[in-house]
């Protein structure tokens, strides 16, 4: 995935032909390391079916705002990682027989030059058919590990995907002096070690203040001359905050903006809403600005030696000491080892 989304999910409102968003439904699974959460707002289907959207067209698998994705664990595909975060998701027709599931993030709909990824989906013919919109999410058992699948029920078709659920390697720490949780990913070395090889920037952490207002740093390690690699942290919520905040404030305008149109009833629930968003605002400009008290990036040099024994996964043996996380990231036949320094990590004046 380019990019990571690591904030916090704002309060969702739709509005539509004049009318308060109904109430969304969620569906999670347990996994191991975390959770993962799905929600949508259901409609009824008539006759309806995936089959009769024209080819191009972009679908928010859901009623008013599009279908949503919150993982507090990594996931793969074959082509794509997702880092724990919340995002978007819409299904888009490739061609008559050909669909992908677009993931997003910055807004309630997907929109054209939007930043996103895809992922195929899989479009199958039910035996029977279905008068809601549904979407199901369950976990299965395989030899490379946990499984997510997410499958979409509209009419008689249903539109199917998986994910692989990441382990992770965590160890508890300090970011910019307050305590703070470091995991890295069990990323399969087949998968990604051209990335590495290649000099790309390849995801295997993130590092997450604990706490409400905790500030989050991406983890990436990149190669570096010919014997080294960089341990790179980036500062996410110091990028993302503010996309958040605006979509916070645009929300609070246009509800109010709706407000003289609105019914009594309509008025009240719009109110309540208004509060929320408004503590869920202020509570982003404090992170914001704890954030902005951190470095934007850090990077830590490790050194490269030849591995004891040659590993299918990123493995990582990570230790809290005084002199700060001692990190031996053992990736195929070689491990770097690094420390990262607290220090590092607060904005030099």
């Amino acid at each position: 995935m380019q990019h990571i989304a690591l904030i916090r999910p704002i309060l969702i409102l739709a509005l539509l032909s004049g009318a308060v968003a109904q109430k969304r439904t969620s569906t999670s699974i347990d996994v191991e390391g975390g959770k993962i959460t799905i929600d949508f707002t259901t409609t009824k289907i008539g006759d309806r079916s995936p089959t009769d959207l024209p080819v191009g067209t972009v679908w928010r698998m859901s009623k008013d705002a599009a279908a949503g994705l919150t993982t507090t664990v990594p996931l793969i595909t074959r082509k794509l990682m997702l880092m724990p975060g919340t995002y978007g998701l819409s299904a888009r027709r490739v061609s008559k027989s050909k669909w992908e599931l677009v993931i997003f993030q910055g807004g309630m709909l997907f929109q054209d030059g939007m930043k996103h990824d895809t992922s195929s989906l899989r479009l199958d013919e039910e035996a029977e058919s279905v008068e809601k919109l549904t979407i199901s999410l369950k976990k299965s058992k395989r030899s490379s590990g946990e499984q997510a699948r997410i499958k979409l029920m509209w009419g008689k078709h249903s539109l199917n995907t998986r994910f692989r659920v990441l382990g992770s390697t965590n160890v508890d720490g300090t970011l910019g002096g307050k305590p703070a949780k470091f995991s890295f990913f069990h990323l399969p070395v087949s998968s990604y070690q051209a990335k590495l090889r290649n000099g790309d920037l390849l995801p295997v952490g993130l590092a997450q203040q604990k706490g409400e207002d905790g500030v989050a740093y991406s983890i990436h390690a990149q190669k570096e001359g010919t014997n080294g690699v960089n341990l790179i942290f980036k500062n996410e919520t110091l990028a993302m905050n503010p996309v958040s905040i605006k979509a916070n404030r645009d929300m609070q305008k246009r509800v109010n903006d709706f407000m003289s149109q609105a019914s009594d009833a309509q008025a009240t629930q719009l109110k309540e809403r208004l509060i929320r968003m408004a503590a869920e605002l202020k509570q982003l400009e404090k992170q914001q600005k704890t954030a902005s008290a951190l470095s934007k990036n850090v990077t830590f040099t490790g050194e490269v030696v030849n591995a004891s024994s040659t590993s299918k996964n990123l493995k990582v043996v990570a230790e809290n000491g005084e002199a700060g996380i001692s990190v031996a990231m053992t990736f195929g036949a070689k491990v770097a080892n690094f420390v990262v320094k607290d220090s590092s990590f607060k904005k030099q004046q």
